[in-house]
């Protein structure tokens, strides 16, 4: 059973001890001041404070001075514990605060968290949020703008440890899991832009635990959208130039979404840490774009030359490959006509990521040539040219029509 006295004197002893080594670092104390006993204590503090439902700071601040002293003493335990760790971490003689809750939270039956891996889960998320804003208290109280806690992946690959993805989904479960992985890629993109939360200089090993595991929940779905996503390039392909700092982690679909991840995770890297990226992400398979064209069909299309746009602005030196690449992920014989229209929007976005970075737009001039040949054999093959006099019917304009579209683009 833990109550506030029970805090109480746990923290009064945490900080005794403390007080005590920081007079005298040197280790002449007796085994109850060594670190490894002060870890056991700290880890102790945190599962109790894990106990209590801590998860919306704002609340907590402002409970009146007359309501339950619980809920405001544990947040300022929470503070007092952050500053702690992290002076106790500058001496060299614990981890910080992140090392001291992953003990606790990587226990196989935590006593705080639930059965359910969704509750699980959720748990840590709701502790890693609830302590980046405890982390804006200053030691004496005052609130600032910037977080003092640093970043460590390692909470978020736990978080999404215990989630489990199916590799099917049924109709009814689709709609939720759509929403869930949106709401989980826009929590990393959010640690991201608003707690500072940085990807580092060279690939965390978490970080790609991350997005490998988002990664499978396309690669069972051949890297097309849920069915209650809409068939469109993103928002942010359609500017003349991508901006990372203006990426809206609201916007889009859970691929979209995916691929916003990818590109901040690849800010800043070297080229062959990208092209490592690049490489474990890069959808598979070819698709065909023969008539009726699917949803599923239409949007692994989308995504895949979307990818390869992303691609080129991370990796402009390797554009031929990656064109190339796209070439083979389409089978344009005997494409429909209205999938032949979305594959040219699509190259036409390959083509501007190509301008943008000064790179040969000849393999894109091939692709198109090829696709208006294929147009053209239809056409011939159907016996609209010795029609043309006479007029062409419905379906012969729409060929005509579609054949000009790549045209355009020359």
């Amino acid at each position: 059973y833990v109550n506030l006295l029970v805090l109480d004197l746990q923290w009064f002893a945490i900080e005794s001890i403390f007080r005590i080594r920081r007079e005298d670092p040197i280790d002449l104390r007796p085994n109850e001041l060594n670190p490894i006993t002060v870890i056991a204590h700290l880890v102790l503090l945190a599962n109790h404070l894990l106990v209590f439902d801590a998860s919306d700071p704002l609340k907590t601040v402002q409970t009146p001075a007359d309501g339950p002293p619980l809920p405001l003493r544990t947040g300022e335990l929470w503070v007092s514990l952050i500053h702690l760790t992290q002076e106790w971490e500058q001496l060299r003689q614990v981890g910080s605060l992140w090392d001291i809750l992953l003990k606790v939270l990587q226990d196989v039956n935590p006593a705080s968290l639930g059965k359910a891996w969704h509750t699980r889960s959720e748990r840590i998320w709701q502790t890693i949020f609830s302590l980046c804003a405890w982390s804006q208290f200053s030691r004496s109280g005052i609130t600032t703008r910037k977080p003092s806690l640093p970043a460590d992946w390692r909470m978020v690959e736990l978080a999404l440890r215990y989630v489990d993805f199916p590799e099917q989904f049924s109709r009814r479960e689709e709609e939720e899991w759509q929403h869930y992985i949106r709401l989980l890629i826009s929590r990393c993109l959010r640690l991201h832009r608003e707690w500072e939360w940085d990807f580092g200089e060279s690939l965390d090993t978490n970080v790609l635990k991350i997005v490998r595991k988002f990664l499978t929940c396309f690669k069972s779905r051949s890297f097309s959208n849920f069915s209650q996503d809409k068939t469109d390039y993103p928002d942010f392909l359609k500017a003349k130039s991508i901006d990372f700092d203006q990426i809206d982690e609201h916007k889009g679909n859970a691929y979209t979404l995916f691929l916003k991840l990818i590109m901040l995770v690849a800010r800043g890297k070297t080229s062959v840490h990208v092209k490592k990226l690049l490489s474990m992400t890069a959808p598979v398979g070819s698709v065909g774009l023969l008539k009726p064209l699917s949803h599923s069909k239409s949007s692994a299309i989308h995504n895949r030359l979307t990818f390869t746009a992303v691609a080129i602005y991370l990796d402009p030196d390797d554009c031929k490959n990656l064109v190339n690449r796209a070439r083979r992920y389409v089978e344009i014989d005997g494409m429909a006509h209205l999938a032949c229209r979305s594959l040219v929007r699509g190259i036409q976005y390959i083509g501007t990521a190509l301008r943008n970075k000064d790179c040969s737009l000849q393999d894109v001039v091939d692709w198109l040539n090829d696709i208006v040949a294929e147009l053209t054999k239809q056409f011939v093959d159907r016996g609209y040219p010795a029609k043309i006099g006479k007029g062409l019917d419905k379906d012969g304009n729409k060929m005509a029509i579609t054949t000009q579209i790549p045209l355009g683009c020359f």
